[in-house]
């Protein structure tokens, strides 16, 4: 191996590992995936007892989005600073409107028996933590390439 070929070598294993360093600091900034499995699975219990529960229920556990709130700022506490916003990327905005979409058709699906209401409930569930993982992945990119660019 020649001295150029080593050196593209290291250049490369380098840039490797500078990228990977950079998707672990943007994963340890973002709000843990408990978190975001917690807050899609009220979503979905929420968006499941549409047309199903009286509203007063449908309110009640809505309110289950308080302690989330309270355990979001707390989350956000132990950053060590607030960080700027970043610019949204067109997979990230695809993500979330078809999450948008999908929980509208959700309300259109109102179930006829106590099993099509937990299809329901599992079903829209699976689907938006899928979204909003997908939606978490590309606002992790989004970060680490505007680090990049203001580094350039």
């Amino acid at each position: 191996m020649t001295d150029s070929q080593h050196a593209g070598n290291r250049s490369s294993d380098g840039l490797a590992e500078i990228e990977r360093a950079t998707m672990e600091m943007t994963q340890r900034a973002e709000v843990p995936r408990w978190f975001l499995l917690s807050f899609v699975a009220v979503v979905a219990i929420v968006f499941t007892s549409f047309n199903v529960v009286p509203w007063g229920l449908t309110l009640w556990l809505a309110s289950l989005f308080i302690p989330l709130t309270v355990t979001y700022f707390l989350l956000k506490r132990q950053r060590p600073k607030n960080r700027a916003l970043a610019r949204k990327s067109l997979k990230y905005m695809g993500w979330a409107l078809l999450m948008v979409a999908v929980m509208q058709a959700s309300a259109w699906w109102v179930p006829a028996s106590v099993w099509l209401v937990a299809l329901k409930g599992i079903a829209l569930f699976l689907v938006l933590a899928f979204l909003m993982v997908r939606m978490s992945g590309a606002e992790m990119e989004a970060r680490a390439r505007e680090s990049h660019e203001r580094v350039s």
